[in-house]
């Protein structure tokens, strides 16, 4: 078969050694095409190698490899993808839509639609992709080993919970160096929010914590709630957690959940805030920025920020294990 696929070549990392071992593995004949320099330039603000480097750079890697195909330089975004000759083309998720313009052209032409040979993104790390542009910038080196502090904005002013996602981050990447800023953003939903609400809450406070600092790897936002449980005819106090990322992502998870006493109960869910209810029965007016709520009422065999910790960790589970989470 032959297949041909292309790229900027840029900085060679182990996403681009996948797609070529893949293109080999099937193909028998393999066109490489290289971008031109105007073609690789447009729409990147950050300087782009010579057309000349890439293109060597590529043709050591391919001899490195034992590899042998055909490389050359192309100037539009099909390549040889519209030539009757090749059967099939091995991309990757960013440009695997380019595929459907390509056979929807071939098809005009009389040609038989290409084999799509789909390699998944390559992860470092730190949960994000390997890409030339982080390498370009020192972020990550080609096998995506972090470089940098990973830098983690948390959606609030609350110390506690900004020190439960500094936890959380550093048990779920032990050997990364992690910075944690909280930011203060509005929730967008009630102060007490309920249901629905809740994980509304938390996602806007992670993109508006990405958003407010320019250069963070991540955004997280944690929103408590009450949830109603049917079984039990009761509402569970629940903190939801979103996690976003630079490059768009999104996880999530939620921490475990406890009820209140049945009169604590109804008073907030006629609009009180737990720390208006709560703070004067433990005589702690800033109970939401120590022990919270939880504390007091387990007597202190859990507090909140080790509640917060354990929502923060399991919204992390797809970042910590993206070979399973391909999605």
């Amino acid at each position: 078969m032959r297949v041909c696929l292309g790229g900027t070549f840029d900085h060679l990392h182990a996403g681009h050694v996948a797609l070529l071992a893949k293109a080999f593995q099937v193909g028998d004949e393999v066109f490489i095409g290289v971008s031109s320099q105007r073609m690789a330039q447009r729409h990147r603000a950050r300087r782009v190698k010579p057309f000349s480097a890439r293109k060597a750079g590529l043709e050591a890697l391919l001899r490195r490899k034992g590899w042998k195909g055909i490389v050359s330089e192309i100037d539009d975004p099909y390549g040889r993808s519209i030539d009757a000759r090749y059967q099939g083309i091995v991309v990757s998720p960013e440009t695997l839509p380019r595929v459907i313009e390509i056979n929807r052209e071939r098809r005009k032409r009389g040609y038989r639609f290409l084999k799509v040979f789909v390699i998944p993104f390559f992860y470092g790390e730190d949960g994000l992709r390997i890409s030339s542009t982080r390498i370009a910038k020192k972020e990550t080196d080609a096998k995506g080993r972090r470089l940098t502090a990973v830098r983690v904005a948390v959606g609030t002013h609350n110390a506690l919970k900004v020190r439960a996602v500094a936890d959380a981050f550093a048990d779920a990447f032990p050997s990364l160096r992690v910075k944690v800023r909280g930011v203060r953003v509005k929730s967008g939903v009630p102060e007490q929010p309920t249901e629905a609400e809740t994980f509304a809450g938390a996602e806007n406070r992670a993109r508006r914590a990405l958003a407010a600092w320019p250069g963070a790897d991540y955004g997280v936002g944690v929103e408590a709630g009450l949830l109603a449980s049917p079984y039990l005819r009761r509402h569970l106090d629940v903190q939801y957690v979103v996690v976003v990322d630079k490059e768009g992502g999104l996880s999530a998870g939620h921490g475990g959940g406890f009820y209140y006493p049945r009169g604590v109960e109804e008073r907030v869910l006629r609009g009180k805030t737990i720390s208006d209810v709560m703070g004067p029965i433990a005589r702690d007016p800033r109970l939401g920025s120590t022990t919270g709520a939880v504390g007091f009422l387990s007597r202190g065999a859990i507090d909140r920020r080790e509640l917060t910790r354990h929502a923060v960790l399991l919204a992390l589970v797809p970042r910590v294990r993206r070979d399973l989470y391909q999605e």
